[in-house]
């Protein structure tokens, strides 16, 4: 029988939370019926109703289909909806269900609201970083995230000194100074 619990939600609410952040995302974690763990989506860089042919702006997802469907043409909300899924199963989370023989068994149901009928998903403007770098003056371009950032860094850094451990360190130092500087 499935049951949700608001001691287990805490459990799972931190892995939740990362991967929310990972990806920019503003959202409540709730509990509902018992029975259910609910991810209300309200806000994120993300346009996640981009999946969807018509004008909505709010949507329930199926947590079934939605990595399938949008797996090909939009693969980083495909990544999301999978990490997010993965997130909220947690590691004590089964389905032993059977169709065949109408029984139905699993741990808990889940549900992902983006958006509400009285309130729209909003898309978030992207928070921007200008790289600049001291190790290859051929870099100065603006990325949408610091992980790219990283990766250019740390790939100019490796032209230059090599790829060791000490050319890592100061192009990681001069990223974290960087992470203010967001337009």
């Amino acid at each position: 029988m499935a049951f949700m619990s608001q001691e287990r939600k805490n459990d799972l609410v931190p892995a939740i939370k990362s991967v929310l952040k990972k990806y920019g995302i503003k959202a409540t974690i709730a509990v509902k019926h018992h029975s259910t763990l609910v991810v209300n989506i309200s806000a994120g860089t993300l346009d996640l109703l981009s999946i969807y042919d018509d004008d909505r702006t709010y949507s329930q997802v199926n947590e079934f289909h939605v990595v399938r469907r949008t797996a090909d043409d939009f693969p980083v909300i495909s990544q999301f909806y999978r990490e997010l899924i993965d997130a909220m199963h947690g590691t004590e989370w089964y389905d032993h269900s059977d169709m065949s023989t109408d029984y139905f068994c699993i741990a808990w149901h889940i549900d992902i609201n983006v958006g509400q009928w009285n309130k729209p998903y909003a898309v978030n403007e992207v928070k921007r970083y200008e790289v600049r770098c001291e190790y290859s003056k051929q870099i100065k371009t603006t990325v949408d995230t610091l992980d790219d950032y990283y990766t250019i860094a740390v790939r100019a850094a490796t032209k230059k000194y090599g790829a060791n451990y000490e050319a890592y360190d100061r192009v990681t130092g001069k990223v974290t100074n960087l992470q203010n500087i967001g337009k």
